[in-house]
């Protein structure tokens, strides 16, 4: 699960910042809990407690999405992205929701290969692929047809409770579960883990890569409770 604890939103414009050295802050969803945010243009796609909201970064109007005007399950929304084609994924505990306009459907265990329900993370690779993270289920793949999942049974992770994804390269994903660190390439899985590594606890939460590191290697940032 991603938990960005935010309660303001910072958003500058350079008429603004040409006229004052300090930033301008706004108060966006009084004390609700961001807990994911996805850009698309000028819109921001926020995931909180209380549904999603779509902020005009130039305009700061904003809609207001959730269980009452869409076929959104819950007003819990643990993570937004935005694929190719404008697509917005959101990953609730009661499934994946995939929309556009006026485009909606409901992925969940009653109709697709979804492991579970309970969604936390989602990532999309080069070739338009959607990963998710489940809590209990592992982690499923998306081709647009058909679903491909990896849990504990088929493959080396440690645990089928996961935390956060993050792709390195087209090939390469890095997995966060509750027992460990996986770096997934390609066909090869390598854990890291607390016996194996620097790693102080085996709960990883969540995954980061640095990518403006002028190294070859990447840097990564692991936050584990």
């Amino acid at each position: 699960m991603k938990s960005i604890l935010l309660v303001l939103i910072i958003i500058s414009t350079n008429a603004f910042a040409q006229q004052s050295n300090n930033p301008e802050w706004r108060n966006y969803l009084n004390s609700e809990s961001v807990q994911a945010i996805a850009e698309e243009g000028d819109f921001l796609w926020i995931g909180s407690q209380a549904g999603m909201t779509r902020l005009n970064k130039l305009t700061y109007e904003k809609e207001f999405y959730n269980k009452g005007n869409t076929i959104l399950p819950t007003n819990i929304i643990f993570d937004v992205k935005v694929d190719k084609l404008g697509y917005k994924w959101v990953a609730t505990f009661r499934g994946l929701v995939k929309f556009k306009d006026d485009n909606w459907i409901l992925y969940d265990t009653t109709n697709s290969g979804i492991p579970k329900n309970d969604i936390r993370t989602i990532e999309i690779d080069s070739l338009d692929n959607i990963w998710i993270g489940t809590r209990g289920g592992g982690v499923g793949k998306f081709d647009g047809s058909s679903w491909e999942v990896f849990n504990t049974s088929n493959s080396n992770l440690p645990s089928d409770f996961i935390n956060d994804l993050e792709f390195e390269t087209s090939n390469l994903i890095w997995i966060g579960t509750t027992g460990g660190l996986v770096k997934k390439d390609g066909n090869n899985w390598t854990v890291f883990n607390t016996s194996n590594s620097g790693l102080t606890v085996d709960h990883v939460f969540v995954i980061k890569i640095d990518w403006s590191s002028k190294r070859q290697t990447s840097k990564f940032i692991w936050w584990c409770i």
